[in-house]
């Protein structure tokens, strides 16, 4: 059952005693009708009041894999705002939404510090160098099969690591993997899943996006010299 499943019943609970309430009072008995009508009308205020954001890593219907980490609240216009379930502090994002590297036909992952993310499309050149691509399938099938870690091979595994190898450092310094996390700003709490766990993803401000628009892919650029 997801959350809003469970709010909808406990709201369809509070009407029923609220009814039960009026039922009591048009009944004579007051003490009975006031408490249960004061109770329903407190509980569903407070339920309502308890739901600052959207949850996003792990509603039951939801394909995104990965615990909960964070919330999506309303921000300003444009920007995507996720509320670090640690600090409580917002993270500001300039995307509308999560991005969905699949139907982009994106591939992404963060830095070590998880503040910073690489992106790039799976047509990018240096991506069937890295994962060859199979016999008869349009796109590459060995990158999608690391977006999940359930079903990971060891030539997959293989061909991750050494493409993780083969860039260059990110801004501040740390290594590229797809296991890392996307991270607060502020204290470093996991708030997204990394691409083993997730799909979904975050560009975080500063960070290098080598599909520029187009067909122009610079992945290349960012491939350091044992690559």
């Amino acid at each position: 059952m997801c959350r809003r499943d469970l709010n909808l019943y406990c709201y369809g609970a509070a009407g029923v005693v609220l009814l039960a309430g009026i039922w009591s009072f048009a009944s004579g008995r007051t003490p009975l009708g006031l408490i249960l009508s004061v109770g329903a009308i407190t509980y569903a205020v407070t339920l309502f009041n308890r739901r600052p954001g959207r949850d996003i890593f792990r509603p039951s219907r939801s394909p995104v894999k990965g615990p909960i980490r964070a919330v999506i609240i309303p921000g300003p216009e444009g920007k995507l705002v996720l509320r670090c379930a640690r600090c409580g502090r917002d993270n500001f994002f300039d995307q509308p939404y999560p991005y969905h590297a699949g139907f982009g036909d994106h591939g992404f992952m963060y830095s070590d510090s998880g503040h910073f993310t690489l992106t790039w499309s799976l047509y990018d050149p240096v991506i069937g160098r890295f994962f060859p691509q199979d016999s008869g399938s349009s796109l590459y099938p060995s990158v999608a099969a690391v977006l999940s870690k359930d079903g990971e091979s060891a030539r997959s595994k293989n061909l991750r690591l050494r493409f993780e190898a083969a860039l260059r450092p990110a801004p501040d310094g740390g290594s590229w993997k797809f296991e890392n996390p996307a991270r607060c700003l502020h204290c470093s709490a996991p708030i997204a899943g990394s691409n083993l766990e997730t799909i979904y993803y975050f560009i975080y401000p500063g960070s290098i996006v080598t599909q520029k628009g187009g067909a122009e892919m610079t992945l290349g650029e960012y491939l350091n010299d044992k690559a």
